[in-house]
């Protein structure tokens, strides 16, 4: 899977309930391998700077500054809405950009 398609920003659609996204999440993920992870707080936004690559069908995210690394499968579904697994539990979003 080409890394271009996943580049832009999503919002979540809707989420496996233990999941426990925060509201109003959206992702960016930049051609740089940069992703802006963003969640509302109160009136406020807040943002997270990670590191992303994509290997297959595999998402793997890194926050700088934390040495914990993950992945989670991804997949792109009907009207190139993008899913990821996790591991079981699922979250759906959609493209803003």
């Amino acid at each position: 899977m080409t890394t271009s398609r996943i580049l832009g920003r999503w919002r979540l659609l809707s989420a496996d309930h233990n999941l426990e996204f925060a509201p109003d999440v959206s992702m960016e993920f930049q051609a740089s391998g940069r992703l802006l992870y963003e969640f509302s707080v109160g009136d406020r936004r807040q943002a997270v700077v990670m590191a992303y690559r994509v290997d297959g069908d595999q998402l793997w995210t890194d926050h700088p500054g934390n040495s914990l690394a993950r992945s989670t499968r991804f997949r792109f579904g009907e009207g190139d809405v993008l899913e990821f697994d996790f591991a079981g539990p699922r979250a759906w979003f959609v493209r803003e950009w």
